[in-house]
């Protein structure tokens, strides 16, 4: 259409195919962000078309491969200093939405009547041994969820937050912190 593309523009890109989950080391260094579509991501990787009623009982989210290429993804966007998000119909479903926080996930995307009892699901996590939680700090939780959540992490969880900082500001120096 001959218009101006703005490169001011933050570019993302949506991982949901099992090949962007696998490349998402190489994508996140292009990318300013991702966001995984579950819903995709699941139908590709179980070759299960999610509209189809007569494969519906091999379309499911919780799969240990949708798994794999969900906690891939998030590994390869934290070690990248790379957002990531999970939106899709099971970020809405609180089992799952608190699997991905375990997985790593820092923001969940999902319709507002979700949000209550996916919150719900997340404080009653047992987070003392998940280190990597910390990456949830003030990006997308609001203060006082965060609260509840930081006051039940294991004492050493600052030692990854220092690490999650570093890669999210590059002018972070965790020693004068």
């Amino acid at each position: 259409e001959g218009k101006r593309f703005d490169g001011a523009v933050p570019l993302g890109v949506m991982i949901e195919t099992p090949a962007a989950a696998i490349l998402s080391d190489l994508l996140a260094r292009e990318a300013a962000f991702f966001s995984i579509g579950t819903n995709d991501l699941t139908q590709y990787t179980l070759a299960a078309d999610r509209t189809n009623p007569a494969v519906d009982e091999y379309y499911r989210p919780d799969s240990e491969a949708v798994l794999r290429m969900v906690h891939l993804t998030l590994y390869n966007a934290h070690t990248a200093g790379v957002g990531c998000s999970i939106c899709g119909e099971s970020a809405a479903v609180p089992a799952l939405a608190a699997r991905y926080v375990q997985l790593g996930a820092r923001s969940l995307s999902m319709a507002a009547p979700s949000i209550p009892e996916v919150k719900d699901a997340l404080l009653e996590l047992d987070l003392t041994q998940y280190k990597f939680i910390v990456f949830c700090h003030a990006f997308v939780m609001p203060g006082e969820l965060w609260q509840k959540i930081e006051s039940r992490l294991r004492p050493d969880a600052h030692v990854l937050w220092n690490y999650a900082a570093a890669l999210l500001t590059p002018d972070y120096d965790p020693e004068n912190q």
